[in-house]
């Protein structure tokens, strides 16, 4: 039995490679006009150019400062999400605070390209400014994750209003579609996983 057999009417959709494909998972789910690659991507990175956010860049400063001498095939996952902050390492030294406007463009136009994959800031980013949580599916957990919201209460806030599902396979998103949607209200979805449960319990074994 694979993840997908309890569940009926689940399609795991084709995404854009190349370093896209979370930014174009994202695009297919809103379905919204305006809502290209390009943009995803100016959402997340156009946070660099804000002192506010420099917590996140001060993490990526450091984690790169400890990983910049291994390749990729050694930390593949940190390297394609920190590796934005090169630039500003000079002569193998760490940029000093407070990072110039010159800094902080160099690393907004690393991040507008494929080589930052985004990850786990880009999809906290989606949330904060789309309202939209992403939850990440891997295979062999896809059914339990699944039955485990089938009764999230809505009112502890745990999720926002609109919910989309990802999954994730050797470093490749796919926008996932459960039923005739990507997008979900955390009581439209209970209602589905719930419904899909009850149509798999009547089905002889």
């Amino acid at each position: 039995m694979s993840d997908t057999d309890l569940f009926c009417d689940v399609q795991v959709l084709h995404s854009c490679g190349g370093g896209q494909c979370l930014f174009d998972s994202v695009r297919q789910i809103l379905r919204a006009p305006g809502a290209d690659v390009n943009f995803l991507r100016h959402l997340v990175a156009k946070r660099v150019l804000n002192p506010k956010y420099d917590d996140c860049l001060d993490a990526w400063v450091t984690v790169y400062a400890q990983m910049r001498s291994y390749t990729k095939s050694d930390d593949y996952d940190v390297m394609a999400t920190c590796a934005q902050v090169a630039p500003l390492f000079v002569n193998g030294q760490p940029p000093t605070k407070p990072y110039t406007s010159e800094e902080r463009r160099a690393v907004y136009d690393q991040m507008m390209k494929p080589s930052y994959w985004g990850h786990e800031y880009a999809i906290s980013v989606f949330r904060e400014e789309l309202g939209l949580q992403l939850l990440v599916l891997y295979p062999g957990d896809f059914t339990t994750a699944l039955c485990g919201l089938a009764g999230t209460p809505n009112d502890e806030g745990q999720y926002p209003e609109c919910i989309g599902f990802v999954w994730l396979e050797k470093w490749h998103y796919r926008p996932v579609q459960l039923g005739t949607n990507l997008l979900w209200s955390q009581s439209g979805l209970s209602s589905f996983i719930r419904s899909e449960l009850e149509r798999a319990a009547r089905v002889p074994s």
